[in-house]
Order: C-alpha cells, then structure tokens, then sequence
C-alpha cells in the first residue's frame, strides 16, 4: 500500500512538470519581438535606440564607469564593460518585449520594449 502511496505521487509530479513545460514553451515562443531598446541607469531612463538599426553605443556613467552595447541583426547585448564580474557582458543577445540584461554593479538595465502603436495593433477588431 505505502509502495503505491508514492508510485501515485511519483506520476503527479511528473505530470505537473510535464503541463508546466508546454505552458512555458508556449509562452516562450509566442512573445513579440519589441522594436526598441531602452537604457536606464539607476532607475532613469538615458537613452532609447532603435532595434531594427545596427549600432554600438558607449554609456557613460557620472562615476566614470561604462557599458557598451551593441546592437545587431534586431538583438542588443553588452559587449564591453568596465564592471567588476562582467556578468552583463555574458548574458548574451536579447531581442523579444520584456527581456532585459542587467549590470548591478553599475546601476544598468537594457530593456527591449514595444511601442505604444504595437501594443495597441495587436487586435484588428472589437465584438460587441
């Protein structure tokens, strides 16, 4: 009785893992790409690029630190910092709403956002 007490268990956490997976997959795969690229240090915007034009662009903090970000083929990523762990830089490319990479040492966020006229296209029609 005990053995099949925890073959049932067993099954259900299986399944559970199972449904979770499809549903991140799902969501993972259906986001909308963003079209631009937001830099905000310290919790204030400083600069907005965007993402469908190639460039390499040096922020440069008060404190005389920097990051540089690269922006390529519609993805953004660091590809130079002055931090101490460079965590930033091995974060890699993002590209879809949402995503963000993050420098905490230099109080960075790069973000990748949709415009307000994208938000507002996502639905052709109303029912009434």
């Amino acid at each position: 009785m005990r053995i099949s007490k925890y073959k049932n268990d067993i099954i259900l956490i299986i399944a559970l893992i199972v449904i979770g997976s499809i549903i991140a997959t799902y969501f993972y795969f259906t986001r909308n790409g963003g079209s631009e690229v937001v830099v905000a240090v310290g919790g204030q915007t400083v600069a907005t690029y965007p993402l469908n034009e190639d460039t390499v662009e040096t922020i440069e903090l008060d404190d005389g630190h920097y990051n540089e970000i690269t922006i390529k083929d519609s993805t953004v990523s660091v590809t130079d910092a002055d931090c101490p762990d460079k965590l930033c830089i091995h974060w890699g490319t993002i590209s879809k709403d949402g995503e963000a990479i993050v420098c905490l040492p230099h109080e960075l966020v790069v973000m990748i956002k949709s415009t307000e006229a994208e938000k507002e296209s996502e639905f052709d029609g109303v029912a009434q």
